[in-house]
């Protein structure tokens, strides 16, 4: 009986290890009872220092979101939109190209700087609670790339 009951707490802690305990997902914030979605990551990274200055932003977040509450500047360097890029802590962002694209059943949303970004420079990019999932729950919080990037090559 001991022997069995060494193996079964064997077998459960192999499980644990292998499988997580699956009590919480670090990729949705959960606030008020609610899960909200949140950013799971960006593309550049936060904090890579050598991109290239016609890169193309991504943003992907934990759950499906709603393709027309992501929208982005298209006329002018305002920082108008819900997904923002900049280089001086949002007094001006990067005019982009076109509305952002997206991939990864409405997952990941791409935009493209309608000009190269200039060289040495650090941007962030900093996305609203006006982005809403298609289950209606906005962002938790606004999302704001905590170094950013830097273009140097």
């Amino acid at each position: 009986m001991k022997n069995l009951q060494q193996h079964l707490y064997l077998i459960v802690l192999f499980h644990l290890l292998f499988t997580g305990c699956g009590s919480y997902s670090s990729d949705e914030d959960k606030m008020d009872g609610k899960f909200y979605p949140v950013v799971t990551s960006t593309s550049p990274s936060d904090g890579i220092y050598t991109v290239s200055i016609d890169t193309s932003n991504s943003v992907t977040f934990s759950e499906e979101m709603s393709s027309s509450s992501v929208t982005t500047n298209t006329s002018d360097t305002s920082c108008s939109g819900t997904l923002q890029l900049s280089s001086d802590n949002f007094s001006t962002c990067v005019q982009m190209s076109s509305s952002p694209t997206t991939s990864n059943s409405n997952k990941t949303f791409t935009v493209t700087p309608s000009s190269s970004l200039s060289y040495g420079t650090n941007y962030k990019l900093r996305l609203t609670n006006g982005i809403k999932g298609v289950s209606g729950k906005t962002l938790s919080n606004q999302y704001t790339t905590p170094t950013g990037f830097t273009t140097s090559i």
